[in-house]
Order: C-alpha cells, then sequence, then structure tokens
C-alpha cells in the first residue's frame, strides 16, 4: 500500500548508530519526484524534498559536529514539511529552510514508504546515499500517530527484538 503525503508531513522517531550514513527513511515513485527522504549524510541528517519540479531542496542538522550523532547514544529527530518550509530538529536544535515561491507546493505523493534502507529496484528519489541504516530506531511516529515496527507491511533484514549496535571505539 503506498504512503500519501499532502501537503504538510510532521514525523519523529529515534535513532542510534556508529555510522555516519544511511537511509533514514524515504517516499518516492517511479519518476524519482514528487519525493521526499530523510537521511544520515556524513554525519548530518539531511531532509531533502523534491516538489515534482526536478528540483531539490534540503535542510541539513548536524549539531556542529560530524561525528555528534553517530556516538551509538540516542538521538530523537523531528522533522517537518510544508508548502513553505522545511524543519529538522534533531536533540532540540531546529534548522529550517524556508520556501521563498509561496506558490511551489508539492504534488500529492502516493509512493512506498522505506524506512532504513531501499530494495534494490526502487527508486532513489532525492536520496544522495544508498546505504543501508546501520542501528536502531524506535518511537517512529507519522502524524503523531506510532507506527508499531509489527505491523508494517514487509520488513526486510529486521530485527525486532534487539539492536545490535556494536559499541563505539571512537572517543
Amino acid at each position: 500500500e503506498d504512503f500519501r503525503i499532502n501537503k504538510i508531513l510532521d514525523l519523529s522517531f529515534d535513532f542510534r548508530t556508529a555510522e555516519q550514513n544511511g537511509i533514514l527513511l524515504t517516499v518516492s515513485n517511479e519518476g524519482n519526484y514528487p519525493a521526499l527522504s530523510v537521511e544520515l549524510q556524513n554525519g548530518a541528517v539531511v531532509m531533502t524534498i523534491d516538489l515534482g519540479n526536478g528540483i531539490q531542496s534540503n535542510v541539513t542538522n548536524n549539531l556542529d559536529s560530524d561525528f555528534a550523532l553517530c556516538n551509538n547514544l540516542w538521538h530523537n529527530v523531528s522533522a517537518m514539511y510544508s508548502s513553505s518550509e522545511l524543519t529538522v530538529n534533531v536533540d532540540g536544535i531546529r534548522k529550517s529552510w524556508v520556501q521563498s515561491e509561496v506558490n511551489s507546493v508539492m504534488d500529492e505523493i502516493d509512493a512506498p514508504l522505506y524506512i532504513g534502507g531501499l530494495p534494490d529496484n526502487a527508486a532513489i528519489g532525492t536520496l544522495k546515499i544508498r546505504e543501508n541504516f546501520k542501528g536502531c530506531m524506535k518511537n517512529l511516529k507519522i502524524e503523531n500517530n506510532l507506527k508499531p515496527w509489527s505491523a508494517m507491511e514487509k520488513l526486510n533484514s529486521v530485527l525486532l527484538n534487539s539492536c545490535p549496535v556494536a559499541p563505539s571505539t571512537r572517543s
């Protein structure tokens, strides 16, 4: 079943990892746009949107360090898309991008929602990386509704009852 994004999307989740890169979630169809993604890129949480015109806009939040988010500690992310703004809050630190063209509203997206990675044949949409997320996620909420992993349509390489993150060797 496809996931639908209209004019507003509000989501939040907690994650922990020792990696600097990984797909957190993405929504796109076979044409690659309109599309939306949230990913770890070089230690930063990056939210990217393509409104359907092939032009991408993004907001990046790295807590002012490339290694602040890959320390095996739990981090909270809340991200919001509206017709005029992208906002990413990481551990209470807010970063935003504001749309200057008021009439630039994304076409509705009816596409699969992938969390933590992509199947080989899936459209990459706005993703800059193709690496699956390695770590743990919990408390995924979309529009303030908790989405339990056990209710997901399909799971691939997901361990529901464990969090296999290796201890960090960074000091």
